[in-house]
Order: structure tokens, then sequence, then C-alpha cells
């Protein structure tokens, strides 16, 4: 029998976190638009309790109980506001979504127009498919990264799956059984579209499984896996002066020819 990546994922689900972890991010992306947009109330609710709150005070004809008073201006100053997203009438709660819909469309549009540091996934990631045991790629600005990773022999990643949308944003531990990024071992050359290497010049090579995700706003696809997910770890550098990669063995701008030839010597 073939196992495809969803059944191993749903093993690994059963059997330890970082299965657990994979599979809650597959199951998002697996979601309609519809589904998604549903969950959008539960999301600000955790995340940004306040925005219901200025709402609710902006929209008063929503809970005003005029039959209830004897002047009209006596019911407004009554006003009993929800708390939170689930005490909404369904009518109402469908005009409380069809405005969070709009935040999200606003950030797409012009994300330095809103002050918000964690998104839903669907506004920054659109789902490009899975990676099952290839060969992936990670790059560092810092040396020190991939001795520890080397050392280790596992990365360590965002624990909270909220927080991919806007990574710089974390404020959480780093953990091994987190949510890690690196490109897929055919599409790293989108990490020099730029001319130089977007995200550092020490880099290790490895094996992984996970999925890979188009960042709308980096113009790149990406693959996230899990940290402690990996093997196969294999170190090299990118010398941004002439363009090559290398490591004690080899030396070449073909990176076509590097890769295979340190897969070949692995």
């Amino acid at each position: 029998m073939i196992i495809t990546f969803k059944n191993w994922l749903i093993i690994e689900r059963l059997n330890n976190a970082k299965g657990r972890n994979m599979m809650n991010l597959v199951d998002y992306f697996e979601k309609s638009i519809e589904e998604k947009e549903d969950e959008l109330p539960q999301f600000f609710q955790t995340n940004y309790p306040n925005i219901l709150d200025e709402w609710t005070t902006q929209n008063p004809d929503f809970f005003v109980e005029l039959d209830e008073y004897d002047s009209e201006e006596e019911a407004y100053d009554n006003i009993i506001y929800p708390t939170t997203y689930y005490e909404l009438e369904p009518n109402i709660l469908e005009e409380y979504k069809k405005f969070l819909i709009e935040i999200v469309n606003v950030f797409k549009d012009n994300p330095y127009d809103l002050d918000l540091n964690i998104l839903p996934l669907y506004v920054t990631y659109t789902y490009e498919g899975d990676v099952v045991d290839d060969w992936i790629v990670h790059f560092t600005d810092y040396k020190d990264n991939i001795k520890s990773i080397l050392k280790n022999q596992h990365f360590v990643g965002i624990p909270n799956i909220y927080n991919l949308a806007i990574t710089s944003s974390n404020t959480e531990d780093y953990t091994e059984e987190g949510y890690c990024f690196g490109f897929h071992i055919d599409d790293i050359y989108e990490n020099f579209k730029d001319g130089y290497s977007h995200y550092g010049n020490y880099c290790i090579l490895f094996k992984a499984s996970g999925i890979k995700l188009y960042h709308n706003g980096d113009e790149e696809h990406q693959v996230i896996f899990i940290g402690n997910q990996v093997s196969n770890l294999i170190p090299f550098t990118y010398d941004g002066k002439t363009k090559e990669l290398y490591n004690k063995n080899i030396r070449t701008k073909d990176f076509e020819y590097f890769f295979e030839e340190i897969i070949k010597s692995n």
C-alpha cells in the first residue's frame, strides 16, 4: 500500500507533537476560503479582542432596545454591548464577519495601513503542494546557527501557527517541534532574485517533509517543515562577492552541479 503524505501525517499526529503540528497546517490550507473567513471572528477574538469592542460601539443600532425604555435617548444610554463574538445574533455576526473580511482585504492591498502583528495564514500564503522526504535548503546570516543545527541535529522554529503569517512579530521561544522555513532545492534561485542571498550566506541542505507555500508578499515559494523532522544535514556557504556556492570540496557558480555533487558525496 502506498502511504500518501496526508496518511503519513495522520499516523504522525497520533504518535507525536511534530506530526500534530504539521497536520494542523495541512488541515488549515485544505479549508475553503469561506471556511477560513468563518473562522475570522474566533481569530480576532483570540488575538485582537478590542476590535469587537470598537465595532460594537460604532454600531449601536444593532444593540439598542428601543421598546424597553421610555425614550430613544434613554435606550441608547443603556445599551449593553456584547463582550465576545458568540454573543452576537446570527445576522449581526454576519455583519461583523464582513467587517473583519474588509480588514483582511485592506491588509492584503496595503499591509502598512494597519497595525497588525498576527494575521490568518491565508492573507500571506497560498498552498502549493506537499514536499515528501525531499531536499530543502535553509539560509541564515549567522554561522553559529549552522553550528547549532549540526550539533543538535535539528532546527528550532515558531511554535504558534498564528505567528507564521508575519514571522517578524513572533515573541514566543523557538522550539525544535516548531515550524521552520526553507526553500525546496528547485526553488532556491528565488532567494537570489535581488542579486544577493536574501536570507544569509550560511546554508544547510537537508531532507525533510513539509508543505510548499507561495508567500504573496515576498513573491517566493517557501517550504514549512518541523524542526526536528530532518535528516542528511549538509552545510555549505554562499560567496556574495563571487556568486559561488562552496564547501570544503567544491566551489562553483553552477548551482545544479553543486547540489548534484554534494548530495552524491554524502
